[in-house]
């Protein structure tokens, strides 16, 4: 069961998301945290950003399913991102503002791979757009803050840190996110589409699930990165695409490992297929390479190769490691475009 964010905490501590109908929620928010130099000026507080970010939340309702999360204004034209699990099956949607009378939403877009919908109000009065951090760094230990309606409990805060970058969660429609931040927010029920923000109010993510043994927030909550979000929107400042390295690969397990002449012990992914003119095949890389790593960070399956390349933009060069011919070797790829259909 997912958990929301309920109620604001120390900073460094847990921030709330939530799940509902079997899918997790997940809201964070951002306070300064870190050492200040003498002459910068100080970070915004948690009560700070929470007042310049608040009036950009919304709760979302689907009257399909029944399923209730949260969710945040992108345009001032009415544009509402939230979880395409809380949308479930839904044309149009009840979108709720602090104090205000409900208004309807329609679903003008639904992403069941990256869990992600857009939603239009007509009415956007009372409500402040969100900047979506598309090209901010993102680092482990950052401070971040939630913000949704966890139980309902419209606009509450809570804070935490980046825990954890690259991680991989399930979509919406049974598939795979890789890319996901985590964060130990804590997360509840209501969270779910709700922004995770970073020290200077900017939108890194969408809480969208945890993890979880108990049915309860244990501290290990994710949220969609903020590129994934405005390349479904398609806004007006076009954001580039995720770096392409052009091979098909699968995992190397025991069984792969010894019937490609590798050691036991190896973990990475075989290339089984190059693609065309890619970006393997022009800078280096064969078909039975075993990528091992990429820019230094070890890889152990091809979750965790999607998720390093993720991070990067077409035309950003990456260190590529390989084991080839009982030899270890590093080719720099300059990643491409992905084309169309693949």
């Amino acid at each position: 069961m997912a958990r929301a964010v309920h109620a604001s905490r120390h900073w460094g501590a847990v921030v709330g998301a939530a799940t509902l109908g079997g899918a997790l929620l997940a809201v964070v928010a951002l306070s300064s945290l870190g050492m200040v130099g003498a002459a910068a000026a100080p970070a915004p507080s948690i009560g700070e950003i929470y007042r310049e970010a608040s009036p950009g939340v919304v709760r979302v309702i689907s009257g399909e399913s029944g399923l209730k999360g949260s969710g945040f204004l992108v345009d001032a034209e009415g544009l509402i991102v939230t979880n395409a699990h809380v949308v479930g099956g839904a044309e149009r949607v009840s979108v709720t503002v602090a104090g205000a009378p409900p208004r309807e939403g329609e679903v003008v877009r639904l992403d069941a791979a990256t869990d992600l919908a857009l939603v239009r109000i007509e009415d956007a009065s009372g409500l402040r757009p969100l900047a979506l951090a598309t090209s901010r760094p993102v680092s482990v230990g950052d401070p971040v803050i939630a913000i949704g309606a966890p139980f309902g409990l419209d606009r509450s805060v809570s804070a935490g840190i980046v825990s954890g970058l690259a991680r991989q969660i399930p979509g919406a429609g049974g598939g795979t996110i890789t890319g996901a931040i985590q964060t130990d927010a804590a997360l509840n029920p209501g969270n779910s589409g709700g922004p995770l923000l970073a020290s200077d109010g900017s939108v890194i993510g969408v809480t969208a699930r945890i993890a979880t043994r108990s049915g309860a927030d244990e501290g290990v909550g994710f949220a969609i990165p903020a590129a994934s979000v405005a390349e479904i929107i398609g806004a007006a400042t076009p954001v580039p695409g995720r770096g392409y390295l052009g091979v098909g690969s699968v995992d190397i397990d025991a069984e792969v490992a010894a019937t490609s002449g590798l050691p036991a012990e190896t973990t990475g992914v075989l290339v089984i297929r190059v693609f065309g003119d890619g970006p393997a095949l022009r800078d280096g890389l064969r078909l039975g390479d075993a990528i091992v790593g990429v820019n230094a960070v070890s890889v152990r399956d091809n979750a965790e190769l999607a998720g390093l390349l993720s991070q990067h933009t077409p035309g950003d060069q990456v260190s590529v490691t390989v084991l080839r011919e009982g030899g270890s070797m590093t080719h720099r790829v300059v990643l491409g475009d992905r084309p169309s259909g693949t």
